[in-house]
């Protein structure tokens, strides 16, 4: 197999073309308009939650704590959920931080010790 881009072009101009088949497109049409149904649907539900999600994050970055006494049980459940995962990577973060720099302490410490040997490696390298 070829990575050649034109094969994927041709590839493309190929499937638009089964689409003008008759006995294909019930085929090809009912998934796409099923597909296409269940996106926007999904994606209103999306768009109607964001402005509860922007408030709630808010109150995460502000360390407010969040009401859940007018929330409905399913997302005082996820609100709480949600403030137990902040805190854990939260606590996550720093311990990754801190790896961090003592990896590439520890990476600088082996580049000092071994200067000469990488030096003399670069020249038998180099020819």
């Amino acid at each position: 197999m070829t990575s050649n881009p034109i094969h994927g072009i041709d590839a493309l101009v190929r499937g638009v073309h089964l689409i003008t088949r008759r006995e294909l497109r019930p085929f090809i049409l009912v998934p796409l308009l099923i597909n296409l149904v269940l996106f926007i649907i999904i994606s209103g539900i999306m768009i109607s939650q964001l402005g509860g999600l922007s408030d709630y994050i808010g109150s995460l970055l502000s360390h407010t704590p969040v009401d859940t006494a007018n929330m409905p049980w399913w997302e005082a459940i996820m609100a709480k959920g949600a403030a137990w995962s902040a805190s854990i990577f939260r606590w996550l973060a720093w311990i990754i931080a801190f790896l961090v720099l003592f990896l590439f302490s520890c990476l600088r410490l082996s580049v000092c010790c071994n200067y000469q040997y990488y030096c003399r490696t670069l020249q038998w390298y180099s020819g």
